[in-house]
């Protein structure tokens, strides 16, 4: 189902898309950390800044391994790289 979202997203069938995907994400929270990063970067096509933020901060809380800087670029716009890299070092 997740390929086919991803299809779905590529052909810009947004609804349907986002769909399929709030049904993943809602039932991901288990999973492993990378494909809810994953997930999170298709949603984030659709739905911009609140799945960003949701997501990604669960799962940094959840598997701080992962905040690193090219996560967090795919993420949040270069101006508040410099804020979060600064938080996550204290």
């Amino acid at each position: 189902m997740i390929e086919a979202a991803a299809l779905l997203t590529q052909c810009s069938f947004w609804g349907s898309a986002g769909k399929v995907l709030d049904w993943a994400v809602a039932s991901a929270q288990e999973a492993e950390p990378e494909f809810r990063l994953y997930l999170a970067q298709l949603k984030d096509d659709q739905d911009g800044l609140q799945t960003r933020i949701i997501v990604l901060s669960r799962l940094l809380i959840d598997s701080p391994h992962l905040a690193s800087r090219q996560t967090l670029a795919l993420f949040f716009p270069k101006a508040f790289l410099l804020s979060l890299r600064k938080t996550l070092q204290v």
